[in-house]
């Protein structure tokens, strides 16, 4: 999966959902895509935030080029505090925050296969704060 391919699937359910691209944010799987860390060619599962327009469905589902797509209404939504979003480099779409996106993966359906690109963000992250032998540590910690 590419930035590209990602912006052409975001931009299909911008249309199919008939919202603007600026209500449409990248989640779990699709947000590591579009931040660059995400190293499956095939995602699991894309999950997307639908700031305004989904109502209240909770989540839903369905499939655009052969990919299942997960929508979620910020009210099912459960992260611990605002929604914090970034503009990805090469993206025409919003994603989480990557400190948000380490808070919330846990809750993906999809988080079991994405545990090599949770450690690779939580090394990212805190890179700065840490030696070598404690990002080591810190890695195996998220990876469970």
């Amino acid at each position: 999966m590419t930035k590209e391919h990602l912006n052409e699937i975001m931009a299909s359910l911008c249309k199919k959902l008939m919202i603007d691209k600026s209500d449409l944010v990248a989640i779990h799987e699709a947000a590591l895509v579009a931040l660059g860390i995400d190293s499956n060619a095939v995602p699991y599962g894309l999950d997307f935030l639908v700031l305004r327009g989904l109502g209240d469905a909770g989540v839903s589902k369905l499939s655009i080029d052969g990919f299942d797509i997960r929508l979620h209404a910020p009210e099912n939504f459960e992260a611990n505090g605002p929604i914090s979003l970034v503009a990805p480099r090469g993206m025409d779409f919003p994603s989480l925050a990557p400190e948000t996106i380490l808070e919330t993966i846990s809750k993906s359906p999809s988080c079991r296969y994405l545990m090599e690109q949770r450690a690779a963000l939580a090394e990212l992250l805190h890179f700065d704060d840490m030696d070598d032998d404690e990002l080591r540590q810190f890695a195996a910690y998220v990876r469970p």
